[in-house]
């Protein structure tokens, strides 16, 4: 059943739908976590907004409404807020409505009904719902603004509603079987999915950094540091910092730890060791390009990871450890002063058991145009299609147990087209041997790591590779997170 209370949201005019919630939650739900938010927000904003008050009433001067609201306690706020009084500062509004909008994206439980049918939920179509602080909020079509739910046991309280989400906001949303109760055509277990539109942030961010983020330029390099490090960090990781020199300057690694919780014992009931599962992508470029696939698409895939684990917390027996590496690209490709051969060689010294590593490397550029794929050696096509749109599990044949676990846990997920390259018993062409170790993952394979790559088959399927083309409007964030999803898949159930 649908627990909490459901939500009216006058459709008209779209700011008055989040003060909505503001009532409920500030008045309905006194002492919950999202009334200090929401108290904090106003205690520390109030005393700002004096200056936008409209200029509308000749029986009411400026300065008069603003000891008004001087003299307001946030109690009064908060009633006044709900009241909708209409000597609010519309900018006070706006800036309200755009930090609710941020809340509800990030803390809402998202649930989804089916159908428009006024009669409850059925087959007709799709209707998004969430849950937040306990309040059960519906969008709902235009068609059906004024319908009201009912006969479905569970959503007999349940009206049509209007969030007014941006279009990125309802990727977030899925059904949940635990909570709908009643006569559903279809009903699919909860799985929060990558979100597009948190792909393309991250690599629009990178993207314009300027200059670009090459070994020269060091700036901008602590740039995108910086913004994985408080990424990871608002995910709930513990992040970390690995630096070394090269060439005279400063480089340096970001590190979030997700810990396994889960106990496995030994025969004699002695807690088992755990191990670690490292995931990383590099954050530098080669050159002064933007880098959107090589390799922004990657280090996104990375931060959506992150995201995963927090939000989803899965209980594992061993550690999931995520790296942004830096001097993946040339000169220092190749040598011991890249990243990743700086991470994995601390991981040998320290004697950490190591699971495996995964590494994303250019996930962001597909095609689904015939002949899209290039296929330079006659025996890649007992392998992949001539058309790219797949991802590509790449792998040393010597590890071909590991690469088949993850192979295998990816293909379960059914969020895009995956195919494998070092499989056991697969066709071993010489133009595979060159290209399976450009990238990071190869370093692990230095200190007996089994590790792979997570790859859009780079310079074989993307005319942009290393090019200033290689633009943020090349790249299908769709099928990116596809990838996301499906690796996740491989990282929580390996």
């Amino acid at each position: 059943m649908m627990t909490g209370k459901s939500l009216i949201l006058n459709p008209k005019p779209k700011i008055m739908c989040y003060i909505n919630l503001v009532h409920a939650c500030c008045l309905g739900h006194v002492g919950h976590r999202h009334e200090a938010i929401f108290r904090q927000w106003l205690e520390e904003n109030v005393n700002c907004y004096s200056d936008y008050l409209p200029d509308q009433s000749e029986s009411e001067d400026k300065d008069s409404r603003i000891t008004v609201f001087e003299s307001w306690t946030l109690d009064d706020w908060i009633r006044e807020i709900s009241n909708k009084n209409p000597l609010l500062p519309a900018q006070f509004i706006d800036d309200l409505n755009d930090l609710l909008r941020e809340e509800i994206r990030e803390k809402g439980d998202c649930l989804m009904g089916v159908s428009y049918d006024c009669s409850g939920p059925g087959a007709s179509g799709f209707d998004y719902v969430f849950e937040y602080a306990g309040i059960t909020v519906r969008r709902g079509s235009d068609e059906y603004e004024e319908c009201e739910y009912g006969g479905a046991e569970g959503w007999e309280n349940t009206l049509q509603l209007d969030l007014y989400l941006d279009q990125g906001d309802t990727h977030s949303v899925y059904i949940d079987p635990v909570h709908a109760k009643g006569p559903y055509d279809r009903l699919i277990r909860p799985h929060l999915k990558a979100h597009e539109d948190k792909l393309y942030d991250h690599v629009d961010f990178l993207t314009s950094l300027n200059p670009a983020r090459n070994y020269l330029n060091t700036e901008s390099l602590n740039e995108a540091k910086d913004y994985i490090y408080w990424e990871f960090k608002r995910n709930g990781l513990i992040v970390s910092e690995q630096k070394w020199m090269a060439d005279g300057r400063e480089y340096t690694n970001v590190i979030g730890l997700y810990p396994g919780q889960k106990e496995l014992y030994d025969s004699k009931g002695k807690p088992l060791p755990k191990s670690t599962l490292v995931v990383g992508a590099h954050y530098d470029v080669a050159g002064d390009q933007p880098g959107a696939d090589d390799n922004a698409s990657a280090v996104a895939g990375l931060l959506e990871t992150a995201r995963l684990l927090h939000y989803h917390k899965p209980d594992l027996p061993y550690h999931v450890e995520l790296v942004a590496y830096c001097l993946e690209e040339p000169p220092f490709f190749g040598t011991q002063e890249m990243g990743s051969y700086i991470h994995a060689q601390s991981l040998s010294q320290e004697k950490r058991p190591v699971k495996g590593m995964i590494c994303y490397e250019m996930i962001g550029y597909f095609s689904d145009k015939p002949g899209s794929q290039a296929l330079p050696d006659p025996q890649l096509r007992d392998i992949i299609p001539d058309t790219g749109h797949f991802i590509a599990v790449v792998g040393h044949p010597k590890y071909a147990d590991f690469n088949q676990s993850v192979y295998d846990r990816m293909l379960q997920s059914d969020t895009v087209d995956v195919r494998a390259l070092g499989l056991a018993g697969q066709p071993n062409p010489e133009i595979l041997a060159s290209m399976r170790s450009l990238s990071d993952h190869h370093n692990y394979w230095r200190f007996g790591i089994p590790a792979l790559m997570i790859n859009d088959t780079s310079m074989l399927r993307n005319p942009h590779y290393h090019r200033v083309t290689d633009t943020i409007d090349t790249l299908d964030f769709s099928k990116m997170a596809g990838v996301v999803d499906a690796t996740f898949n491989a990282i929580i159930n390996l």
